[in-house]
């Protein structure tokens, strides 16, 4: 169209009719084009789905569930078969001003808190998928409210309120509006903007993951544990917090299918550990928190498990060939670094790629028999500066 312009700008204006002959021409050329691409476009994601095999193999087309049957175009799929379905990649850009709340079955569930019910002792939480949802405190482990705050080590269980200006109060939650918290230390009452808070800890409370579970990852990045009841060419019905919520897939990313035999390498001792300094300093391996305390985050999704290391670090696990399948999702934590990330299974390299602080990825990778599995992260383009890579949720699928 910048082309059709200039055109008609340099044309003698008593030629108007061929003139606008060739504007129309254009601009129905361009429509034509327009609609063509956005056809094939919808051509396109409407098999944009994928399904991911516990073997790794990646299987692309329209995906249902329905009545216990798991369908990928007209083929079946054993439920036990299957890793993941994959539906939209999560919305990109910074985290918001949002609340985020991580349950004791391992829920991370973001949105905001509106209120307290002393009689039920919960907390009502609305979600950015729209649903009105009560959790009881001793289903909560921590709320989040200013962004990826520190974890505190606290020395006593109970609730503790962590404000911006780091000063923390051991209280019970009084009352609780959109704004506002009220706080009960003792015979203190406190009265405070929710903007002050940094975080709510339920110390003494423990987060459990059950592997039976399925996982419904949004594209806002809520993980939420629960039972996938089914998927149609429109929606998935999910079930939650004892409630059925029915959602739209274009607010669905990942869908993980519960197994027994599913671990998390954070729950396994390496067999060997080995860093290697750029210069003369390297951070420990870190795990289930950052390098520097903070809760696990990549992007605006947040997570309970997950490996923090600096390059160069070589972590090697004996796995006596008990393992089909690792699962992880990598990144860089901050905004610096180049860092080059490798795993190898028996000495063959099954995965090497950079990673930047702009991108991360959910990876699968077959294990095939594999004995010692080796997590590498090798140095990148600038030495060890910024190189801090985040192994989230590292996740092991049993033979």
């Amino acid at each position: 169209m910048c082309g059709i312009a200039s055109i008609i700008d340099e044309r003698d204006t008593s030629k108007g009719e061929s003139v606008y002959k060739l504007f129309f021409t254009g601009v129905t050329f361009s429509m034509n084009y327009t609609l063509l691409f956005l056809f094939f476009g919808i051509i396109q994601l409407s098999h944009a789905q994928e399904l991911v095999t516990t073997s790794a193999e990646r299987l692309a087309g329209s995906v249902s569930l329905l009545k216990g049957q798991l369908k990928i175009g007209k083929k079946s799929v054993s439920i036990k078969a299957c890793h993941s379905v994959i539906f939209n990649p999560i919305f990109s850009g910074k985290k918001e001003n949002f609340h985020y709340i991580f349950l004791t079955d391992g829920s991370i569930v973001s949105g905001h808190t509106s209120g307290f019910s002393r009689t039920k002792g919960a907390i009502d939480f609305t979600t950015l998928l729209g649903e009105k949802l009560s959790f009881p405190l001793s289903a909560i482990h921590s709320i989040l409210y200013a962004g990826s705050a520190k974890i505190p080590d606290y020395k006593q269980n109970g609730l503790h309120v962590r404000l911006k200006n780091k000063q923390a109060i051991k209280a019970t939650i009084d009352y609780m509006t959109p704004m506002l918290i009220g706080l009960r230390e003792g015979k203190t009452k406190h009265r405070l903007k929710k903007d002050r808070i940094s975080r709510i800890d339920n110390v003494g409370v423990q987060i459990k993951v059950r592997p039976q579970d399925d996982l419904l990852i949004s594209r806002y990045g809520d993980r939420l544990y629960g039972s996938i009841e089914t998927i149609t060419a429109k929606t998935v019905l999910f079930r939650f917090n004892k409630q059925a919520l029915e959602l739209p897939l274009s607010v669905v990313s990942r869908i993980e299918f519960g197994n027994a035999s599913r671990v998390s390498l954070t729950e396994i001792k390496p067999s060997s550990h080995t860093n290697t300094a750029f210069l003369d300093r390297i951070h420990a391996t870190v795990y289930n928190k950052t390098l520097f305390g903070f809760q696990l985050s990549l992007g605006r999704c947040y997570y309970n498990r997950g490996i923090a290391a600096q390059s160069k670090t070589v972590l090697s696990y004996s796995l006596n060939s008990a393992y089909k399948l690792f699962s992880f999702t990598v990144g860089l934590d901050g905004r610096a670094g180049h860092a080059q990330v490798i795993i190898k299974g028996d000495n063959a390299v099954l995965f090497d790629e950079p990673v930047r602080p702009d991108l991360f990825k959910s990876i699968q990778l077959p294990l095939n028999g594999v004995r010692i599995l080796q997590v590498i992260v090798d140095y990148g383009k600038f030495g060890s500066g910024g190189d801090y890579v985040l192994l989230t949720e590292p996740i092991l699928i049993k033979k």
